[in-house]
């Protein structure tokens, strides 16, 4: 089962030589769109965790004065018939340092988590904090723009561990 981390390592470094070129804009705009696809989610030891295959839908677009990133996962269990759907929305607007996007929420909307964003080139990246009774729990979304959709690296650090990461390709939908 270890060999699955490394072949999903491999993919990943692969999908990158399909990147789009880097006179793209890496504004927000250049990520806008519908995306979908299908991801394995691996633990740090390279074995299937308790959840083996993910559908997921993403959309990027225009929201007030920044953007929104909203995502749709659905999680079916090895072995089992449950399945289980997660769905979460986030409306970004500038922070005042470029690149660096921070969630626009009311303060009951942060006891669920404080989510912030930054564009590096061709990534978006999105963090998202949630803070329990059993410490803290940060999960990393980088999408990363490439020729028909995003390549996408997820990790899941669980106080100072990582707990899980997902690589998969998400195609962009043509209208």
């Amino acid at each position: 089962m270890k060999i699955m981390y490394w072949i999903a390592l491999l993919v990943t470094a692969l999908g990158f030589s399909t990147i789009a070129t880097a006179e793209q804009a890496t504004d927000p705009e250049a990520f806008y769109g519908r995306y979908n696809g299908t991801a394995e989610a691996v633990d740090v030891q390279g074995w299937p965790t308790g959840v083996d295959r993910r559908d997921f839908d993403v959309e990027i677009g225009q929201a007030d004065n920044g953007f929104f990133v909203a995502w749709t996962t659905v999680r079916k269990s090895i072995g089992r018939k449950e399945v289980r759907r997660d769905s979460t929305r986030i409306v970004f607007e500038p922070s005042g340092q470029s690149g660096i996007y921070v969630q626009k929420s009311a303060a009951s909307e942060l006891a669920h988590g404080f989510g912030w964003a930054s564009i590096s080139g061709r990534t978006l990246t999105v963090r998202v904090l949630g803070i329990s009774r059993d410490g803290y729990e940060i999960q990393s979304y980088e999408r990363t723009l490439a020729k028909d959709g995003l390549q996408l690296f997820i990790r899941s650090d669980r106080n100072g561990s990582v707990s899980k990461i997902v690589t998969a390709f998400s195609r962009r939908e043509t209208k």
